[in-house]
């Protein structure tokens, strides 16, 4: 059982930086956008 535990931790842990990850990509592309959309 600890072993199981240890798995889900791990896993619920590996599935929040990835989901973090994902939108500091997002948002980084999202504001590359953004510049090359100003012609200030």
């Amino acid at each position: 059982m600890v072993d199981f535990q240890l798995g889900t931790m791990l896993f619920q842990i590996a599935a929040f930086l990835a989901f973090v990850f994902f939108f500091l990509i997002a948002g980084y592309f999202g504001h590359q956008q953004l510049e090359a959309f100003e012609t200030d």
